[in-house]
Order: C-alpha cells, then sequence, then structure tokens
C-alpha cells in the first residue's frame, strides 16, 4: 500500500496519511484535525502537533529523515518535530525578530536549515547547534520565499514581498554579493511600480527555475551550461498567483491562485494550461503527488481535500 502524508495548517499542524488513489475525489475535513479519523472513513492516522501560538506560515519535511519536520510561524520560531513521538518536545529555533515566511532544507546537508524572514534576514541554521545561525542581511526588503537549487544545493534563491528582484547567492561563501536573476528587459524592475515576488520553485533536477509575481504572470528560466534563458508565460490567472512548483520529474509545472490551478507543460509553456478550478474558490494548499507525477493534491478553505488527475500528454 501507499502511503500519502497530507499537512493541514492552522495553528496547530495536523499530519494525516491516507491510502493512495488514483482517481479524483473529494473528502471533507472539520475544523478540529484530531477528530479526523473519526470522522472521515478512510484516514488511518492522524497527528496533531501543537506548539506554535500563532499562525503557521510554512512546514518542509527533511530530505534525508522523513521523521523530521519543519515548521515556521507568525510567533518567530521555527520547530523541528519528530513525526514518529509527537509528544516529543520539538527542536526550537529562536532569533528571527519578525514572522518567519519561508524555510527549506538544505538537500544535501543533513544539518542545514535555511529561513526568510520580514526581519530581513535570511538565517542558515545548523539543527544540532541552533544558537549560532549565520545571519545574511537581505538588501531586498521583506523576503517572501527561499528555495535551494537540487543540483546545485549551496545555490540559495530568494525572492522579495517589495519587488525589487529573485537573487540567488552562495551559502558555502555567504559574504559574496548576491548575482540578480532579472537582467531582461521583462524583470519586474523594468516596471514603474514593480510588482511582489510571491513565490519561487526549483525543478528536482536544478535546471528549471520559476518565479510567480503580483502582476500575475510566471517567468520559467532554463538553467542550461550557465546560460539562462528566461520565458514569460502568458498570464492566465485572473486573480494573484500564490505560488508556483514543479512535479517531481520537472515535466510539469502548477501555479494556483485562491480559485484555479493551472498546470503547464515545461517543455511547451506557452500552450494552454489545464486549469483545475474550485467552484468554491478556497484553495489554501497544492502539492504534487511524490510517487504519482500526474496527481495532484489540493486543500481548500471550505474543509476538502481534493484529488486531480491531470493529463500526460
Amino acid at each position: 500500500m501507499n502511503i500519502l502524508y497530507l499537512l493541514f495548517i492552522c495553528t496547530s499542524l495536523a499530519l494525516c496519511a491516507a491510502e493512495n488513489e488514483s482517481r479524483p475525489y473529494e473528502r471533507p475535513f472539520k475544523t478540529n484535525p484530531v477528530t479526523a479519523r473519526e470522522i472521515v472513513n478512510g484516514w488511518q492516522k492522524c497527528t496533531v502537533l501543537r506548539g506554535h501560538t500563532s499562525y503557521v506560515t510554512a512546514v518542509a519535511f527533511h530530505p534525508h529523515d522523513s521523521a523530521l519536520l519543519a515548521s515556521c510561524a507568525y510567533d518567530k520560531t521555527i520547530r523541528i518535530w519528530d513525526i514518529t513521538n509527537p509528544k516529543k518536545e520539538p527542536v526550537i529555533l529562536n532569533g528571527h525578530r519578525n514572522i518567519i515566511n519561508s524555510i527549506a532544507f538544505h538537500p544535501r546537508d543533513r544539518n542545514v536549515l535555511a529561513s526568510s524572514s520580514n526581519d530581513d534576514t535570511i538565517r542558515l541554521w545548523n539543527i544540532t547547534d541552533p544558537a549560532n545561525p549565520t545571519i545574511l542581511k537581505s538588501r531586498m526588503g521583506l523576503i517572501s520565499s527561499i528555495a535551494f537549487n537540487p543540483h546545485d544545493p549551496d545555490i540559495l534563491a530568494s525572492a522579495s514581498f517589495d519587488g525589487e528582484d529573485v537573487r540567488v547567492c552562495n551559502t558555502a561563501s555567504p559574504k559574496r554579493a548576491h548575482i540578480s536573476l532579472f537582467e531582461d528587459k521583462d524583470g519586474p524592475n523594468s516596471q514603474e511600480n514593480s510588482p511582489y515576488i510571491d513565490s519561487i520553485a526549483f525543478s528536482r533536477d536544478g535546471a528549471l527555475f520559476a518565479c510567480a509575481a503580483s502582476d500575475k504572470k510566471i517567468r520559467l528560466w532554463r538553467i542550461l551550461q550557465g546560460e539562462k534563458i528566461v520565458e514569460t508565460i502568458r498570464k492566465t490567472h485572473a486573480h494573484r498567483i500564490q505560488k508556483v512548483l514543479f512535479n517531481s520529474d520537472g515535466s510539469r509545472l502548477a501555479s494556483y491562485d485562491h480559485k484555479t490551478i493551472c498546470v503547464y507543460d515545461t517543455a511547451q509553456p506557452q500552450k494552454q494550461p489545464q486549469t483545475l478550478t474550485d467552484p468554491d474558490g478556497a484553495i489554501s494548499s497544492v502539492a504534487f503527488d511524490p510517487q504519482d507525477s500526474s496527481r495532484l493534491i489540493s486543500a481548500s478553505g471550505n474543509r476538502k481535500v481534493s484529488f486531480w488527475k491531470i493529463w500526460n500528454s
């Protein structure tokens, strides 16, 4: 049996496991995640991780140890949980002075976690020595999103709520200058009123990089032999994009706003995307199934989890 883990984010975390099915379906989910096993036929386990005192903004599984889960929140803390022992006290990382927006584990170094915050810093934490993080001061203002390049894991990309730019830096030499990715006339800086950068993502092989901005456009970079080939995908969303993400093999790129999910063929990004619509307009989170790259899972504020089968050609 394949097991698929779903995370529901509120002021606590509910971690649920459900049988992996191939057809689209929806399951209701009440506001109290502790009772999920009792009210939903088919759920097999529900674990609630409590500790954050305010809204949880992001979660990330450890790439080498699936028992470890990191979370960050408005309470300015990062917590690292052992989901096999939910009663165990989490490791707490303190130091940010404002809301933490994004976290990412280093793809190869088991002990490194990066975080970004509204305090205008990126911090590189050694989770075995959390008292002494490396602090990277941002020149971009409020940082909305960070992502490591899986192919070149010392490369960390960061994006700004202030719309200044998307930048990359080498975390192995953090004092080196940032390198701007927006050097083309279509970059946000070319506009009189720069849009905010809401989300960034690398494909698993590091060959593709995507960015979504508040102008409702997606920019896709093909990073080949040192060249950065940028393509702007025509505007398909009617509302501001919340996030972009790649499937496991990089063949599909998904983006979503609160009403619509768009799925693009990365080989033909200008091709009309597959559009998936939530009639209630309450999409809060989307993920590709890591075991089936042709399937998407979405969570909604209307207490639903939906499974979508996307096209393969």
